[in-house]
Order: C-alpha cells, then structure tokens, then sequence
C-alpha cells in the first residue's frame, strides 16, 4: 500500500471512530516568547531631560537575583543628533535604531542576573539642569530605586540594591567620572565602569580616575574611528609603563555609534561578578494530532513486517 493511500486511509478510519476533529488538537507550536521583558518607566531627572515614561528596563525572563540583591547595569547614552537619527529621541526610539536595536535581545540572552536600566537624557546627553547638566543629588538613585520597584513586582522575596555597572558612550564618559567623584554612598555598589568611546578629557584625565578608584574595574572600549578611539588606546598603551590592575581593554572594531552594541555581549560575559542562571527551558514539543500518531504507528508498523 502507497504511503499516500494508507495516510488517507487512517484519517477516515479516525474521522469516523473519533468523529469531527477537536481544533484544539491540531493546534502547532505556540509562537516563541522573547527572551527578555523591555517595559519603560517614568522618569524624574529634572531639568533638560524629557519627563514620562522614558527610561528603560530590559529583564532578562530568567532573572534570578542571588541572595535576593538585584544588579543592575545604569547605562548612559552621548550625543543623540549623532547617532539617533534624530535630533532629540526618547529611548525608546534610540532602541528601535539599528545602531542599538539588538541590545534587549543581547541582554536577555546573556545568561546574566542583571537589569539593564538606560534614561533618556538630554540632547548632548546632559542629565540634569544647571551650568555642568549634571544629576540632581538624588539621581540617579531614586530612578534606580524606581527601576528595582518594577522588578519587585514579579517576587515574592523582597529584593535589594545589588551589584552596579556604570556604562557610558561618548559624551557620557565625563559624567560618569564627575557622578564618582560626588562619592555618593550608593557609588560603593559600583563594581565596574565600561567606557564605551566616551574618553573625552583626555587620556590622562582617565587613568587618574582609574588610578583613584582601584576597587572599581575599568574597560576601556574604543571605537574604529572617532575623534576619541585615539585616547582609548593611548590609555591601553600607558599600562605598559604605569600597569593598573583594575584596567582592562576591549577592542570590538566597531564604529563609534556601534560600539555598545558590539560589545555588550563580550561585557557581559566577561564580568565574572554578575551571576548566571540556567538557560530558559526548551518548549514543549508540538501537539500531534490523533490522525498523525495514528497514522505514524501504521507505517512504524509496516516497516518492522
């Protein structure tokens, strides 16, 4: 008997056993659910930031803090008219651009037990309101508290502040060093800097902060081509004369603009200091309709004889 004849054989064998198919039963693979949850939040910098829901939360699914102390990633962005394609986005259409569109899912596919939490900052990347467009006193803590609030929402355990990244591209990097230089007592969560081609000031400007901040660790991440790259390696460079052991070097051959895309994934996975979980388990295998079982015992069947 052809496969064809003993298939449609089956199926009216069954039609008339079992009577009109169940829809539910012939119902495929669910659609596949992304990896991680990317919600956004209001935020409340003041001054020359733009107010409502802008900051974004990116949360990995799996996220499991350890000992219930949230880590958190506080990523600042530079200049907007440069690599935003537009003059003055919010995050959300910074993170639709193709320079950044791939970072949520880097994020949750990182194995990682941290939130990436990215405000959306002024135009140049300025944060607050005065002549240096610094954060307010309370900022950015109360975001981050804020942050952690809508995280909390999805346990039972009550979770904590955790380990802090500090992570700022291009004209972020001198306020990432002028909000260390505050010594706020939250900064001492702070295990590492990522200087993604924000070396403005100077190579020598940088390595006194790396030098005065020994318990943090620094990576230096230059670009492949900006008025800057230049610095990140001159800072690489002077370890040879004047070694830093909190220094470290990353070069992703990215273009300024997509340097935080190209190389959060080696960040990630190189910070041995966050924690990993297990891997979000594999979907259950489509459902089978009765006709198809049916039918494949037949030919299982056939095949032994």
């Amino acid at each position: 008997m052809s496969e064809g004849r003993a298939r449609r054989e089956a199926d009216l064998f069954l039609a008339d056993l079992l009577g009109p198919a169940n829809v539910a039963e012939d119902v495929g693979e669910e659609d596949p659910q992304p990896a991680y949850e990317l919600q956004f939040i209001d935020q409340r910098l003041g001054g020359v930031t733009p107010a409502g829901a802008h900051c974004a939360v990116i949360c990995p699914r799996g996220l499991r803090p350890a000992r219930g102390e949230l880590d958190m990633i506080l990523y600042l962005h530079g200049w907007k008219p440069t690599c935003g394609g537009k003059k003055n986005p919010n995050m959300q259409e910074m993170l639709g651009h193709d320079y950044f569109k791939s970072i949520p899912s880097t994020i949750g596919d990182s194995g990682k037990n941290v939130v990436f939490v990215a405000p959306t900052l002024g135009e140049y990347g300025e944060m607050g309101p005065g002549p240096n467009k610094r954060f307010l006193a309370a900022e950015p803590w109360h975001l981050l508290d804020a942050a952690l609030a809508q995280v909390q929402r999805r346990f039972a355990r009550t979770l904590k502040h955790g380990k802090l990244i500090l992570a700022g591209h291009s004209g972020a990097g001198p306020h990432i060093l002028a909000l260390l230089e505050r010594g706020d007592a939250a900064l001492s969560r702070v295990i590492a800097v990522w200087a993604l081609d924000s070396f403005y000031g100077g190579p020598t400007l940088w390595r006194n902060a790396i030098a005065a901040n020994r318990g943090i660790t620094w990576t230096i991440v230059p670009s492949d081509g900006s008025d800057v790259d230049g610095y990140g390696r001159t800072i690489n460079e002077a370890q040879g004369a004047r070694p830093l052991g909190n220094q470290r070097f990353f070069e992703p051959g990215a273009s300024h603009c997509a340097v935080p895309a190209a190389a959060l994934g080696h960040l990630l996975s190189a910070e041995t200091r966050l924690t990993t979980h297990s891997p979000a388990p594999a979907p259950p295998p489509a459902r089978r309709s009765p006709s198809e079982t049916f039918f494949e015992s037949l030919r299982a069947g056939s095949e032994r004889q």
